[in-house]
């Protein structure tokens, strides 16, 4: 049973999410510092923490950990445009809402928030620092996670023609881009980020990845 948990095949190889060699190799590349020059002209997001927005050596703006998307609210501010007449509801893209809620659902995010593009209607999954708090092995029980988006109905995104398509994506990342994504996230006591903490979350994604299909169609329409 320990085996069946922590070898879990993915396109016909399987991945020892035990073995610390695996970080180990990618750790030894070391990662990039953007460094911060100025704080950028922007309200501070409406999350729990309340981050500022900074522009990086590299010309770009950044809140902490994401690139900022110009032209965007978060949902949580969207309703005065919605009373306005400045968004209208039926704007909103409904293959990218199909692909936040699997995405959201995959990661098992808790203080889900999302970003709401005001030109097109595209959706963004941001501020994902409640994820990966509690890693239970075996990985659980799946539960859809549907952020809400004021004015816009929580049915929006559910056909299957949405769903079946996000739901190929996250399928079709392999494990070896899985280790990859947890490499990304830097070693040392600063981070709270040891070899095997970030190797029990490329196994519990790897976990919840092979149950998606399940959860996803349960909620489709």
């Amino acid at each position: 049973m320990i085996e069946q948990f922590i070898k879990i095949t993915n396109g016909g190889r399987k991945m020892d999410w035990r073995d610390s060699a695996l970080l180990e190799r990618q750790d030894r590349a070391g990662y990039t510092v953007l460094e911060a020059l100025t704080p950028a002209a922007l309200p501070s997001s409406p999350s729990s923490s309340r981050p500022g927005a900074y522009i990086c050596v590299d010309g770009k703006t950044y809140w902490p950990g994401s690139e900022d998307q110009p032209g965007t609210v978060n949902a949580r501010e969207l309703q005065p445009f919605v009373q306005s007449g400045q968004f209208q509801a039926s704007l909103i893209d409904a293959q990218s809402r199909a692909q936040i809620v699997a995405f959201q659902t995959w990661i098992g995010v808790g203080d889900s928030q999302v970003l709401v593009s005001l030109t097109d209607g595209r959706i963004y999954s941001i501020d994902h620092g409640e994820c990966f708090g509690n890693l239970p092995d075996p990985a659980g029980t799946l539960t859809v996670v549907v952020t809400d988006i004021p004015g816009v109905n929580p049915d929006v995104g559910r056909e299957s023609v949405y769903v079946l398509p996000a739901l190929d994506r996250i399928e079709a990342v392999t494990h070896e881009t899985l280790l990859s994504a947890v490499a990304q996230v830097p070693s040392g006591d600063a981070w709270k980020s040891p070899t095997d903490r970030r190797l029990a979350i490329g196994r519990w994604l790897a976990e919840r990845q092979a149950a998606m299909r399940g959860v996803m169609q349960s909620w489709m329409h």
